[in-house]
């Protein structure tokens, strides 16, 4: 029945379990100590032997060295300790709950594990004192081990023993004859040499110089000594044997791990089992699967798994090419998703916002970004639009249009059609203001509707000009927001010369701001001012015969006809001759008659219009668009009262 139980890990001190089991055996008898390759009959199931051994034995000897916490599964990568079935998890668990001598025994130069590296079962392991065994004091290190164990296991017992009385006695003859026989026997005793450093060859070379052989010669796998050189020596240095005796020899080899399978694992989490083990990643060949997409995935390793190398050798690797992520963002989520499937990827987290700049179940952004390589094991994350609820149309009306489009901007909202209609007297106000909105205010719409305005352009009013210089009648008009139009000349008696005598529309009438008012101005000229009733006609040869219509009409003439003329070299609609000629007076009711160089044609240009003024303005801007849709060139306009008509010019 074994009394000492050694529990190791093979891929972390096989080589210390090994030599402490060859010390412990010949100190205590064979069946007295317990380790799992030794010890099993070939055939026995070894997880029943190992259990049942623990059951019996008296003291536990758990062999840690620098991987014992950190070893991890070659396949899962998981770290063996959390694993419940773990063997040396299973040993020591049962071990601490039955209350037995359980002697952690640190190698390798290792330290205890910390608290949050073990398993709570495994906690209690913590309170127990350790020993360390050195490569250097081994022989020393042991014999305090064994000195621990002492009454847990029987000692080993030599062929033929004696009560032990009567082996003292025996034994202190036979030293006695011994060291008298050693005084002059020509063999005597000498002292081991110390090999320990030394190269194998050299060592074997001292032995033979002393007089003493080669006994048996193993390896341990270890870093603290250099490859080839001595670990230990049995007996010990200084040891005192016999000419011809044997020394056994502990020589350092470089430590060997097994390769791990990375086949199927991606090559960066290949890397880190390389890594976790000792070992490094060496060469990677990327070649096609000639399957299913699988980026990034291992297919094949050399050395294969489970090879035994040397810490620090590579592994090379072939694996899959890595996929090049195409851009999702602008795509439905499902084609998005198919897209991502069909390079072998995964989709990740995936997330909706609320906007109302993409289509609802569109991809609007995507992690990682387009151009991205990726592997197997890589997530890609999507953020997918989702609709914004509705908005309550603000109020935009007495609004200035660029607050409304603020307005509407801010709201999520987009302008349509805007209207103009009439004008605004709000003189300090110079853009149009709105006076409407389609749908109404408060109307609970969509995101991203459009919404149609309708505004009044910036009006004007006229000042009061007759009787001014020409100058300060500028000055007015700009003040308003207007400007002088045409000028005609005025030879009215006792006025002085540049003086305005009169103007296109009356002071106080509202008109589009920037329009141009025609003036009238004295000439140099002295005459007797018309009597009540009569006007002094004024010179219009040369003005658009529109403007010279409505000219006579401001001053009360009732009877302005116009007559076209063909043939003339003139542009469209220009006064060619005026009968009665410019300074005859005449009467209010007398017909004046315009005669002006006739345009190509006259088409209505669209609509009525609220007064005269805003059809005049607004014609002013339809109506090149309506000769030129027509095939010809605007040369004027006609207007009475709200109709407006446009002529053009072949």
């Amino acid at each position: 029945m074994p009394g000492i139980f050694i529990s190791y890990r093979r891929d972390d001190a096989a080589p210390y379990a090994g030599r402490l089991y060859d010390r412990l055996t010949r100190e205590f008898a064979h069946d007295e100590v317990f380790m799992d390759i030794d010890s099993l009959r070939p055939g026995e199931d070894f997880v029943d032997a190992i259990d049942t051994r623990l059951e019996e034995c008296r003291a536990v000897i758990a062999l840690i060295g620098r991987r014992w916490a950190s070893v991890t599964d070659a396949t899962t990568g998981m770290r063996r300790l959390d694993d419940p079935a773990d063997y040396v998890r299973r040993e020591l668990a049962a071990a601490l709950e039955r209350k037995l001598l359980v002697i952690p025994v640190l190698v390798a130069g290792a330290a205890m594990p910390r608290a949050d590296e073990l398993p709570d079962d495994l906690k209690p392991l913590l309170r127990r004192q350790a020993i360390e065994l050195s490569d250097t004091r081994f022989q020393s290190d042991a014999s305090r081990l064994i000195d621990a164990l002492a009454t847990t296991a029987r000692p080993k017992a030599t062929p033929g023993s004696a009560p032990r009385r009567t082996w003292l006695i025996g034994g202190a003859v036979a030293g006695l004859a011994l060291a008298a026989l050693a005084f002059w026997w020509p063999g005597r005793d000498i002292p081991t040499p110390d090999l320990s450093g030394k190269p194998r060859e050299q060592a074997e070379s001292l032995l033979n110089g002393a007089g003493l052989v080669v006994g048996k010669v193993s390896a341990i796998e270890t870093e603290s000594v250099a490859d080839g050189k001595v670990v230990s020596q049995t007996p010990a240095p200084g040891a005192r044997v016999r000419k011809g005796s044997a020394v056994e020899l502990m020589i350092a080899v470089v430590p060997r791990v097994a390769v791990p399978n990375v086949i199927d694992a991606s090559v960066a989490r290949a890397k880190d089992r390389l890594t976790s083990v000792g070992l490094t990643l060496g060469t990677v060949e990327w070649r096609e699967p000639g399957a299913a997409p699988t980026p990034g995935m291992v297919l094949s390793q050399t050395p294969p798994k489970d090879t035994r190398v040397a810490r620090g050798d590579a592994v090379a690797l072939v694996a899959a090419p890595l996929a090049v992520l195409p851009e999702l963002r602008g795509k439905p989520a499902d084609d998005a998703r198919k897209a991502v499937a069909a390079l072998g990827l995964r989709i990740g987290k995936v997330e909706t916002r609320r906007t109302a700049q993409s289509p609802v179940g569109q991809v609007i952004e995507q992690r990682p970004a387009a151009g991205e390589k990726l592997s197997i094991e890589s997530r890609v994350d999507l953020v997918i639009a989702t609709a914004m609820p509705d908005v309550d149309l603000p109020d935009l009306s007495k609004l200035r249009l660029s607050q409304a489009l603020d307005a509407l901007a801010r709201a999520g909202l987009v302008p349509g059609q805007v209207k103009r209609a009439g004008l605004h007297t709000e003189f300090d106000v110079a853009e149009p203001i709105v006076r409407s909105q389609s749908p109404a205010a408060r109307t609970a719409v969509k995101p991203g509707a459009r919404v149609e305005l309708t505004v009044a352009e910036p009006g004007a009013r006229v000042p009061e000009l007759t009787g001014m210089s020409l100058d300060r009648a500028r000055a007015q008009l700009k003040q308003a927001g207007l400007m002088a139009g045409s000028l005609g000349e005025d030879p009215v008696t006792g006025t002085p010369a540049g003086w305005v005598t009169a103007q296109q529309w009356a002071a106080g009438r509202v008109v589009a701001r920037g329009s141009a008012v025609d003036l009238t101005v004295s000439s140099a000229k002295a005459s007797t001012p018309p009597a009540a009733g009569q006007v002094r006609l004024p010179n219009v040869v040369g003005w658009n015969w529109v403007k010279a219509s409505d000219r006579l009409h401001s001053l009360g003439l009732r009877r302005v006809n116009g007559r076209a003329i063909s043939g003339s070299g003139k542009s469209g609609a220009e006064v060619i001759r005026q009968t009665p000629a410019a300074d005859s007076t005449i009467g209010v009711d007398d017909p004046v008659l315009l005669e002006y160089a006739a345009a190509g044609w006259w088409l209505d240009a669209p609509g009525e219009f609220a007064d005269a003024a805003q059809a005049r303005l607004l014609a002013n801007k339809e109506c090149p668009g309506v000769c030129k849709r027509g095939g010809g060139r605007w040369a004027g306009l006609f207007s009475y009262k709200t109709v407006v008509s446009c002529g053009c010019d072949k």
